[in-house]
């Protein structure tokens, strides 16, 4: 999922949030068949929900493991909370927060914004989904 992390956050290609970001890369690389309308919902998870809350590298892993682990409802979904508390975890335990405002202070760069913290959320995120996908 490197690769396609690496596509989209390429700013002279696309301009995309680190939430639009996860879930065009997670669209791509597992084949989820998400259209132009369905990416719109991931706009208003950018820069921590706009208050520099909840990391948009979490919320798109977030949605990316419901479209993965969702049979049909939560309900109906065993393998959908495990993964995602995970990679939460992991993500917080790894990286050192989930919020937005700490992250980037820690993780944006000049020139390449938070690349390095998408790039480090997607290989967990794709870790998670691996042992997920197994179980």
């Amino acid at each position: 999922m490197q690769k396609e992390l690496r596509k989209f956050w390429n700013k002279e290609n696309y301009k995309l949030s680190c939430s639009e970001t996860m879930l065009y890369a997670g669209n791509e690389f597992y084949h989820l068949g998400l259209d132009e309308k369905a990416f719109k919902m991931m706009s208003g998870f950018s820069g921590g929900m706009f208050e520099g809350e909840t990391c948009g590298v979490v919320t798109g892993g977030v949605a990316v493991l419901s479209l993965l682990f969702t049979v049909d409802n939560k309900e109906n979904s065993p393998k959908l909370k495990p993964a995602i508390v995970e990679f939460k975890q992991r993500f917080k335990t790894e990286l050192k927060s989930q919020d937005c405002t700490p992250l980037k202070v820690m993780y944006e760069e000049e020139g390449t914004g938070c690349g390095n913290l998408i790039y480090a959320g997607g290989k967990i995120l794709e870790e998670v989904i691996t042992k997920h996908l197994k179980a």
